[in-house]
C-alpha cells in the first residue's frame, strides 16, 4: 500500500491496525505500537519497493510468538536511502524522508 494511499484511506494522525501515519513537510512518520518488544525484536528493511517491518516476540505470560508484520509500498517520492527508525517504550517510529522536487525555471525564447 503506498504511503499516500494510507493517508487517503485513513485520516492523518489516526491509528489503524496498530499504526499511525503522519505527513510532515519533508517526510512521513509511521508510528507502530509494538508493546512488549524492544529494538532487538524488530527489523526494518526496504525490499524491492516496500518498507517491511517484522516484529516477533513472546509476550510475557504466553508461550507462543505474537508476530506482527507490516508492508508499506514506497513511491518514487520516498528517499529510501535515508529512512530512519527508533524504538522507544514499545513504539517504533519510522521517518521516511521525501525527495524534494528540484524547482527550476527554463526560459524559452519566443521567435
Amino acid at each position: 500500500m503506498l504511503i499516500d494511499d494510507l493517508l487517503d484511506t485513513f485520516a492523518t494522525g489516526t491509528t489503524k491496525q496498530g499504526y499511525t501515519v503522519t505527513k510532515q513537510d519533508d517526510s512521513y512518520l509511521i508510528d507502530i505500537d509494538l508493546p512488549g518488544r524492544g529494538k532487538d525484536d524488530v527489523s526494518v528493511d526496504v525490499k524491492e519497493d516496500y518498507l517491511v517491518v517484522d516484529a516477533c516476540a513472546v509476550p510475557e505470560g504466553r508461550r507462543q510468538r505474537d508476530p506482527r508484520n507490516y508492508w508499506f509500498q514506497m513511491g518514487d517520492f520516498c528517499d529510501v536511502s535515508n529512512i530512519s527508525a527508533e524504538m522507544d517504550k514499545g513504539v517504533l517510529t519510522i521517518r521516511v524522508p521525501l525527495i524534494q522536487p528540484v524547482k527550476r525555471r527554463i526560459e524559452i525564447a519566443v521567435k
